[in-house]
């Protein structure tokens, strides 16, 4: 489909100043290549989930760590990634009168920790970038709803970029969420008050604040085929004057086969048709591929409670992610007043990452863990590591 201004602006901040901030030595006008890729979706979790691990040591985080551990549950796929290497910075060695300038090596130990949130995953692009001095050039990023900071791998080949998009595709339908496919393969923005002061746009002949612009064209896309480039103002599709993109995708994109766009050039227009991808043509996820549900749990004996700790549990956010640096867990979001866990003086925050000595996937996987009689509790509070044990007394 035609994509709005707001994905692309995210993925150019992404490269243009998340690169450079985190110290990744790509250049503040990295150049990207994106190209339109639809997902070849795997039969189930397990062999998506294995496709990733088998590839484990091709692909690396944004920041070029080697994957260490790699994590999957229906709410997300975490990657924490570690490197360790050398550097050799010149400094000056001894006092003023006898030192001098030396190299001196220093050991660095690099972290990073890659997630893809299914709940807030909006859009998967592959891209390639061509100004990078790393092999790894090839990449799959992730378009976050509410972020400007997406998640990102990279390769060393478009075949092995390939394998990663179909397996992060293949666990994101799997969650129940349904797949971003792109059948046009643009980027697109409305006229702007700016381009008609601008000297290119009106040699062109924009005179008025209507129509579109497009901005970024995918490599091996329709919108490519069909001769759009970057660049290229919009005034009219299938004979229908353009006033915005809005009005360009509900009144046209919603229903149209084929596109008949009418483009201003030097001294009157030109026409381009593109032919979308038919809707009926795009990959569809097999039934058999979604998350096992959880096995429900036998019913408590007669006269027996089930386990009751005294709070509340909620997923991590991303702050919160990080600090369990791949680990799963739960976050206490909410204490019963009188109760065990008040008595043991855990705290709204706390992150719960280990009961009896098993990993907590998530909010909803503690109750099996837990048993009749006392619970062991390993938690992260402040960065410290803390073990509370607990007796099943209170509701939870």
């Amino acid at each position: 489909m035609g994509r709005p201004r707001s994905l692309i602006i995210a993925l150019l901040a992404f490269l243009s100043f998340s690169a450079c901030l985190s110290g990744f030595p790509v250049p503040c006008h990295a150049v990207v290549q994106q190209y339109l890729h639809q997902p070849v979706f795997y039969s189930s979790v397990d062999e998506a989930f294995a496709a990733i691990r088998n590839m484990q040591n091709q692909f690396v985080g944004w920041k070029g760590t080697p994957a260490q551990k790699i994590d999957l549950d229906r709410y997300g796929l975490r990657v924490f990634g570690a490197m360790d290497y050398v550097v050799t910075n010149k400094e000056w060695v001894g006092n003023v009168i006898t030192g001098n300038i030396k190299d001196v090596q220093k050991q660095v130990h690099e972290e990073e920790l890659t997630i893809f949130p299914f709940d807030r995953l909006r859009d998967l692009q592959l891209n390639y970038y061509p100004d990078l001095n790393k092999e790894y050039k090839w990449g799959v990023v992730g378009i976050l709803k509410g972020s400007n900071d997406p998640p990102a791998f990279r390769t060393p080949t478009k075949e092995l970029a390939e394998i990663l998009y179909n397996s992060i595709a293949s666990l994101w339908a799997a969650s129940g969420r349904p797949v971003s496919m792109s059948r046009l393969g643009a980027y697109f923005r409305d006229v702007s008050s700016d381009d008609l002061k601008s000297k290119e746009m009106q040699e062109l002949g924009l005179t008025d604040l209507k129509g579109m612009v497009v901005t970024y064209v995918m490599e091996g896309s329709p919108a490519k085929a069909g001769g759009l480039t970057a660049g290229n103002v919009i005034v009219a599709c299938n004979d229908i004057p353009l006033v915005n993109y809005d009005q360009w995708d509900r009144e046209i994109w919603a229903t149209a086969s084929s596109l008949t766009f009418k483009v201003l050039k030097k001294g009157g227009t030109t026409i381009r048709l593109v032919d979308p991808i038919p809707t009926e043509q795009l990959p569809k996820p097999p039934a058999s591929l979604s998350f096992p549900t959880a096995p429900a749990q036998p019913p408590a004996a007669t006269g027996q409670k089930p386990p009751k700790l005294g709070f509340s549990l909620r997923l991590p956010n991303d702050l919160e992610k990080q600090v369990l640096k791949g680990k799963t867990g739960a976050v206490i979001s909410g204490i019963t007043p009188g109760g065990l866990a008040e008595a043991a003086r855990l705290q709204v925050g706390d992150i719960l990452f280990d009961c009896n000595g098993k990993p907590i996937q998530g909010p909803e996987g503690l109750g099996s863990l837990l048993a009749s009689g006392e619970n062991s509790f390993t938690i992260l509070r402040q960065g410290k590591t803390l073990v509370v044990k607990l007796a099943p007394e209170v509701n939870y």
